[in-house]
């Protein structure tokens, strides 16, 4: 038994002492560069090869594998973000969480959540998630990341009033857009040149799409991981969580 707690206590020690370091910002355009551990909720980047110092696996390189950065803040809707992370982390996908601080946050309903990133560290991304929530478009710090980071990715996705994050980043401007029924309304007001759509739980304008509200990020996150990684990817996704998608 004794052999048996030492070995247990031994393994992490020794996998931590052996683990590459991690990765710092960088410059490749999609976050392409680096090696990640093949589980996808390993989210850890790290400059050279070796093993996952969580699980003990060959880190494989990062390179063909979209990575997701998901924006968290003081009082996001927790199905705005999860649901997304959800349907992109099934995908195969790298998902990670960024916020301004790497200080806890708190969400909706009072979930106490670690970013994986703070503004200053966080990679590059093919996609970037614009939860809602308590939005904040005063935000200046927020809204600053949004206008730097979304020329960079491929797929900018806001859920529910996330939209205004967008609207207020000016990424919205003649575009169609939707956000959560409840703000259509003054969706059109804060954003006057926006086509704003009613009736659709998600709207591609190519690189910029919306979700409606709430579970709506499901769809809008299977859709794009179909835009990226084609139909039969998002089938697969749809069917492994169970959920009744009617693209």
């Amino acid at each position: 038994m004794n052999r048996l707690l030492a070995a247990a206590v031994l393994l992490p020690l020794a996998l931590l002492a052996t683990a590459p370091a991690c990765s710092t910002p960088r410059d490749d355009a999609h976050g392409s560069s680096g090696y990640v551990c093949p589980m996808p909720e390993h989210t850890q980047v790290f400059d050279h090869p070796g093993q996952c110092p969580l699980c003990g696996m060959d880190l494989v390189p990062r390179k063909g594998r979209r990575a997701v950065a998901i924006l968290l803040f003081d009082g996001v809707q927790i199905i705005d973000y999860t649901a997304p992370y959800e349907v992109f982390g099934q995908a195969g996908y790298l998902v990670f969480t960024v916020a301004a601080t790497p200080d806890p946050i708190t969400t909706g309903m009072g979930m106490k959540v670690t970013p994986t990133y703070d503004f200053a560290h966080a990679p590059a991304a093919d996609v970037i998630v614009l939860p809602g929530g308590n939005v904040q478009v005063s935000n200046a710090r927020i809204i600053d990341w949004i206008r730097e980071r979304s020329p960079q990715s491929k797929v900018v996705l806001s859920v529910c009033n996330g939209a205004f994050w967008l609207a207020k980043a000016g990424l919205l401007d003649g575009l169609s857009a939707t956000t959560t029924s409840g703000r259509i309304g003054q969706l059109q007001a804060t954003s006057p040149t926006t086509r704003v759509v009613r009736d659709r739980r998600w709207v591609d304008n190519g690189r910029i799409v919306t979700a409606a509200g709430l579970s709506s990020g499901i769809e809008g996150a299977l859709h794009v991981v179909e835009k990226l990684s084609g139909a039969d990817q998002a089938r697969e996704v749809a069917l492994h969580i169970e959920y009744d998608w009617r693209p």
